[in-house]
């Protein structure tokens, strides 16, 4: 079965994805079937980092992606 997701890559789609507590699921940028976890709601985010479950990724090493 297709896994299918959306990659949240602007601020907009951030704040959208942690306004609605949804869950994301965060994946090693250079390898897509590499995933760093299993996800969780979005605490907070910079211009770099994103802090899911109180966890800190660096926004240039993680894609960060929703269901759809």
């Amino acid at each position: 079965m297709k896994h299918t997701y959306r990659e949240l890559k602007t601020d907009s789609e951030l704040l959208a994805a942690a306004m609605f507590g949804m869950l994301v699921y965060v994946v090693d940028a250079y390898d897509s079937e590499e995933m760093h976890e299993l996800g969780g709601v979005i605490d907070a985010y910079t211009p770099r980092r994103v802090r899911i479950d109180e966890e800190w990724h660096t926004r240039g090493d993680c894609s960060f992606r929703v269901d759809i």
